[in-house]
């Protein structure tokens, strides 16, 4: 049942010339209000070292704090499954109660009002979350020996105790023993490092200013460091494996460019003295901006050819952003997560238009719409909701930031974006703070559009009609979308346009804020029509009903500005263009998506000549967006067309060159021993995407036990989750195992990384609902040692 709250919640008085300002919620939200505390944390202090075979923390972690209120008896620290060794206020033993989750510590005199003081806690923990042990079980020595930190949401509680929560920022500071080979990075300055008896090396990290708990990272592992600076000055240490040099370029490219950037257009310098960049193994999502320090997964680690099917660009900026926007200025609650994420997003939206230009930036966008509009298909969450979702947070948070610069002008809205980062900086802020800032530093009220597009949720949808009446062109325009507590009618600059067929265009912009709104343009007696836009370049989001006359989509798709427009109007005529008309746009096209597009229409019938002129020229080109097109709407391979399949086998893409071989086994089994004998080498990306295609069709053709050994040793712990998933799914496909492969997949079971996990349960269930294999599951899980947790993932396959 949804829960709404209606109209007027709150009244805030601020300090300036404008009196009030309405807080409104519309749907109920349990994450609104801030954790209650009674210290202010000021500055956190860990000792820390490992028994990486055991999965072993061993730290003693010392508190700073300030008492916030008149008189208190205890304080609560969040800990998971801790073993607790001692909690001291200097020499004295302090006693506390645990359960498991909470360390509620009491002082026998209460603390007084604004005092300060400090604690400390020794402990233990193997922790589940928040700190992962990666390769120091592997039995065959091949995986990366690693330790990092994932804090967000509430994770750092798992390996320090700590209050939790991402109101109370401190400073942190880190002391590392780990054995000298390891270089360790954690957050702010390296004051000293040292080595130490033994072969160990202590490491000494402080960051300057007080941030989030759960950005507090530590990375452990052997790397190389390359160093780069901004034109601002800023240290930039850039880490990758030892031996992958060559994949530096490639990866942190742009790195320095974005940096300079954003200090540009924030008007505001860089928020701390340094900045790295780690890659791990395992990583469950893309990066993570912990401040001064971001981790992001390995499969970002990319060579030149690695960089055509998954480059960092995009999370990189996205991570940079955040150092600004969560890391400087952090969300009071998750209620106002959009206030980093979609900031986050828009800002590396904002930079891959700067890195691969508007049409890049404008597809983007187009793709950020339509998932927008699915989610509300969904449900009607606002952005400014600790529920709204992925989409929401991320995507459509971005494209209201877009949307909300086009409204103001983009000079006034970084202008505010200044003003607010400076008012907040170090501080916490909500979705309020962020409207107020626009009231002070430009006197605007912009209440109406937070209320339509932040604290309410769902999109417009606009029927248009256009007509060319005797003396003006006419637009009708309806908002025909349902409405309700959570979506209301839009209001918004909209933009019309009608194009003539000599290249001139009449242009009226209107606000669309009833029901139903007429707009009408001046006639151009001498000129006749070419097409008509509605919002022309996708600018809102929005769902349009649009009905136009075939001879105006047509001019649309050759004519129109806009690349995203001209791709609309192709949207709009699959299964009508003539081959001729495909050949023509292909030929004038400049833009990859449409190019895209126009590919699919000739892929539609083939048997005329333009269409396969249009199918050849495309395999020519040098872009794999073009040749995924191609590829995912294959449906045949014949003898006319294999050479040009074959060309993709040498694809610099690894995606382009698994992918071709795939589609030639299979519409070409009987010269399954040539494509194979063209791709033997070949081993793809860090995941061994190409390898193990290979492997799977050639144990299906020849029975080579060698190569289904080698593709079950792919399952094991050796090797980093994407290739032990692609493994896992090859050999479904196959519908072959063995007892080795269920060892190594039922290891994957216990794994604290659920995008290994998930997909191995998985696999495990596809063969244990055969009767062949069930018998040999049971036997692998019989005939091995479990712990309790364990025996309880594995029983639903011992019981019936």
């Amino acid at each position: 049942m949804r829960k709404f709250l209606l109209t007027l919640s709150a009244v805030l008085l601020i300090s300036s010339a404008f009196a009030q300002v309405v807080v409104r919620t519309f749907l109920e939200d349990e994450n609104r209000v801030p954790r209650e505390r009674f210290v202010d944390m000021q500055h956190l202090k860990l000792e820390v070292s490992f028994e990486p075979e055991k999965g072993l923390v061993k730290g003693k972690v010392e508190h700073q704090f300030t008492v916030l209120q008149k008189s208190v008896d205890h304080i609560e620290l969040d800990a998971i499954n801790m073993d607790i060794k001692s909690i001291k206020m200097g020499e004295e033993d302090l006693k506390y109660e645990y359960n498991d989750k909470i360390i509620t510590i009491q002082f026998e005199t209460a603390l007084v009002w604004k005092s300060n003081h400090t604690l400390s806690i020794t402990y233990e923990a193997t922790p589940r979350k928040g700190l992962y042990f990666v390769g120091w079980n592997d039995p065959n020595n091949l995986s990366k020996k690693q330790i990092w930190s994932q804090g967000q949401g509430i994770d750092n509680r798992h390996w320090i105790p700590m209050f939790d929560d991402m109101t109370d920022k401190v400073i942190s500071e880190m002391l590392v023993t780990m054995p000298e080979q390891y270089q360790v990075l954690s957050n702010g300055i390296l004051k000293k490092s040292k080595s130490l008896k033994g072969g160990n090396k202590l490491w000494n990290y402080e960051i300057s200013h007080p941030h989030a708990p759960y950005l507090i990272m530590l990375g452990i592992g052997e790397y190389e460091i390359e160093k780069r600076k901004s034109t601002s000055g800023v240290e930039m240490s850039l880490y990758y494996y030892k031996g992958e040099q060559n994949k530096v370029e490639p990866t942190y490219r742009h790195s320095v460019a974005m940096f300079d950037f954003f200090e540009e257009k924030f008007g505001v310098a860089y928020p701390w003295e340094t900045y790295a960049q780690i890659p791990v193994q395992e990583f469950m999502y893309g990066a993570m901006e912990n401040t001064t320090a971001t981790i992001f997964g390995d499969f970002y680690l990319v060579d030149s050819n690695e960089f055509l099917d998954r480059n960092y660009v995009r999370v990189n900026a996205h991570e940079l952003a955040h150092q600004w926007f969560g890391d400087m200025v952090t969300a009071r609650t998750t209620t106002h997560a959009w206030l980093q994420e979609s900031f986050a997003t828009h800002f590396d939206m904002t930079y891959q238009g700067e890195a691969f230009g508007k049409d890049y930036f404008d597809f983007v966008r187009r793709g950020y719409i339509q998932q927008s509009l699915d989610a509300s298909n969904k449900d009607l969450r606002p952005i400014a909701h600790s529920q709204a979702g992925t989409v929401r947070h991320y995507p459509k948070g971005a494209l209201v930031l877009y949307m909300l610069k086009n409204v103001v002008g983009e000079e006034q809205f970084f202008s505010t974006i200044q003003y607010y980062l400076k008012k907040h900086a170090y501080g916490t802020v909500d979705t309020e703070d962020f409207l107020i800032a626009f009231q002070e530093n430009l006197g605007l009220s912009l209440d109406w559009f937070w209320e339509q597009w932040v604290m309410k949720g769902g999109e417009p949808h606009y029927k248009v009609n256009f007509e060319e009446l005797e003396n003006e062109y006419r637009f009708e325009v309806k908002q025909i979308h349902e409405r309700n507590e959570l979506v209301g009618l839009f209001k918004m600059p909209i933009q019309f346009e009608v194009h003539f067929k000599d290249g001139s265009k009449v242009v009226k912009t209107e606000w669309i804020e009833n029901e139903s709104h007429s707009i009408s343009l001046p006639k151009e007696e001498s000129k006749k029509v070419d097409f008509v836009l509605f919002d022309p370049n996708n600018e809102i989001i929005k769902a349009v009903t649009f009905n136009k006359p075939l001879e105006q989509l047509k001019a649309q798709a050759t004519n129109a500005p806009n690349a995203v427009d001209r791709y609309e109007a192709l949207i709009e005529l699959r299964g009508v263009l003539t081959p001729a008309e495909v050949a023509r746009m292909f030929e004038k096209e400049t833009s990859t998506d449409v190019k895209s597009e126009l590919v699919i229409h000739a892929m539609m019938d083939l048997s005329f000549p333009e269409n396969y002129e249009v199918f050849s020229k495309a395999f020519s080109m040098d872009d794999v967006e073009v040749h995924k097109t191609i590829l995912n709407n294959t449906i045949i391979i014949d003898e006319v067309r294999e050479h040009l399949y074959v060309s993709l086998l040498s694809s610099s893409s690894n995606i382009i060159a698994e992918k071709a071989l795939d589609l030639l086994c299979f519409y070409r089994l009987k010269d399954v021993d040539k494509y194979l004998e063209l791709s033997k080498s070949r081993i793809g990306n860090r995941s061994k995407n190409v390898r193990i295609k290979w492997l799977e069709w050639s144990y299906m053709t020849t029975q080579n036990e060698d190569h289904l050994d080698e593709l079950i040793s792919y399952l094991s712990n050796s090797y980093e989750f994407i290739t032990r998933t692609n493994a896992a799914a090859a050999l479904e496909r196959m519908n072959v195992m063995n007892e080795q492969g269920i060892t190594h997949l039922i290891d994957g079971l216990f794994s604290p990384n659920s995008r290994l996990r998930g997909p191995l349960n998985g696999t495990v269930k596809h063969f244990y609902n055969q009767t062949m294999y069930q018998l040999m599951i049971r036997n692998v899980i019989l005939s091995n040692d479990w712990s309790e947790k364990e025996l309880n993932t594995l029983k639903k396959f011992l019981v019936h």
